[in-house]
């Protein structure tokens, strides 16, 4: 490889460069081009991009410069932070496909998996650590790993983690990390509170603006179809059954709905799957790899998974329900046309969602038009689904404020223990007595 390539000239050295061509990288994006070089002279960068951008590249590059030319430490050097677990395991991913030659260890820690298992790799040692905050803290807190070492600090995207309350423990993990670590700070937004987060991180930042909050790609098709909310599933499968099959994301704003239209659309003959907050973790990775490996065609998610998601060759996003928060729908409609490809976003709209979806349109510039599907009589009756019968969380034992979920078949489990307590003793029936009756007699009262 020559030196004119537009990845060494970029910095990096020729053995990562080859690795990004490998990776199916031709060119450096937008935010790669500017975040990359101040970033491999040691400074601090405050990066606006939205997904879909080639971001992750653009942090990890400058790590693995960073690392080649530090001395090794049993404890981490450099330290990821991710708002979700789904995010977390795709930087992870993204490391190792990029690092090239370079014998980086790459330690995991998300909630969700074995906890014993990450204290032995953290002890066995590791020179990167990924991770969300909260796990992190727990480890952190027990003495299981050592931040001190950590040269190179990344924080991916911050305003998700300021929305889901990790402001707090992410305080604290940056608080821990060495007195001389670089900081790279990336946020899809630049609110007041993200930048007063950020002042108080970075020391004298570069700010690096590859677009602003209501930016969306401009490869993006967008089309709108009005429906009542009990037409829309059947909407949404004429439409699935008319297209050519493809890597298409269903997003909706609640868990039930997601298993809803799994249900519904299997039961025609659509081969999806659903991901939302109640699915345990290796449940929510061994689906997303499915989907990535094409096993089935269409993946419906909640917006927890919305910025999580990093799957390069979705052709569509359906908003089945539109989202009330105008960022996450640009990061909902971000899912497709990544990294130069085409793609089309369709919007299923009730009439109470035109005036989220106008302003929606509105911030990003452009033009709110609704279509009609031909061959598709919106007026017509259709029959309501039925509801899912969906875990619902209850409050665990000994953890006041902490939640845990119950199967259907744990809550009826539950319900026969209620049951038989509250039942009275039938005539003719008597009680078992209890240990403490065979062990000792009542006492008799004193006189």
């Amino acid at each position: 490889m020559s030196d004119a390539s537009p990845f060494t000239a970029l910095g990096l050295p020729e053995h990562l460069a080859r690795a990004a061509l490998k990776c199916g990288f031709t060119e450096p994006t937008p935010i790669q081009t500017l975040a990359v070089p101040p970033a491999l002279e040691r400074k601090h960068i405050l990066g606006c991009a939205q997904t879909g951008t080639g971001k992750t590249a653009a942090f990890v590059w400058p790590m693995l410069v960073e690392l080649e030319n530090s001395e090794r430490s049993n404890s981490p050097r450099a330290l990821i932070l991710a708002p979700t677990r789904e995010l977390a395991v795709q930087i992870t991913q993204m490391i190792y496909q990029l690092q090239g030659d370079s014998p980086l260890h790459v330690t995991l820690i998300v909630g969700g998996l074995d906890r014993d298992a990450q204290s032995s790799d953290l002890k066995f040692g590791t020179d990167v650590v990924v991770a969300t905050p909260g796990r992190l803290v727990e480890h952190v807190l027990a003495g299981r790993v050592d931040l001190s070492h950590v040269r190179f600090a990344v924080l991916d995207e911050a305003d998700r983690m300021l929305e889901l309350g990790f402001y707090t423990d992410t305080r604290r993990l940056m608080r821990a990390t060495g007195p001389g670590a670089q900081v790279l700070f990336f946020s899809a937004t630049l609110a007041p509170q993200i930048e007063e987060w950020a002042q108080n991180l970075l020391k004298d930042p570069v700010l690096v603006e590859a677009s602003t909050a209501g930016e969306m790609a401009t490869l993006i098709r967008e089309e709108s179809h009005r429906a009542r909310p009990t037409v829309k599933p059947y909407l949404l499968k004429h439409l699935l059954q008319k297209r050519p099959a493809g890597s298409t994301l269903v997003f909706v704003n609640r868990r039930a709905r997601a298993e809803q239209l799994q249900i519904f659309l299997a039961g025609a003959g659509i081969s999806c799957a659903a991901i939302h907050g109640t699915k345990s973790q290796r449940d929510r990775m061994r689906t997303l790899k499915n989907f990535r490996d094409g096993q089935f065609n269409v993946l419906i998610a909640t917006d927890v998974a919305a910025r999580g998601l990093d799957i390069p060759a979705v052709a569509t996003v359906y908003n089945f329900e539109q989202s009330s928060d105008v960022v996450e729908y640009v990061h909902r409609c971000g899912r497709t046309a990544r990294m130069g490809r085409d793609g089309l976003v369709t919007n299923l709209v009730s009439d109470e969602e035109v005036p989220l979806i106008r302003e929606a349109c509105e911030m990003t510039g452009r033009a709110y038009v609704e279509t009609k599907v031909e061959d598709f009589d919106v007026d017509a009756s259709f029959e309501r689904l039925p509801e899912p019968n969906v875990a619902q969380p209850r409050k665990s034992k000994g953890a006041k404020g902490k939640q845990r979920f119950q199967s259907p078949k744990e809550r009826a489990k539950s319900q026969a223990r209620k049951t038989r307590k509250a039942s009275p003793v039938k005539a003719g029936e008597t009680k078992l007595k209890t240990r403490r009756s065979k062990a000792a007699p009542k006492r008799r009262p004193k006189k």
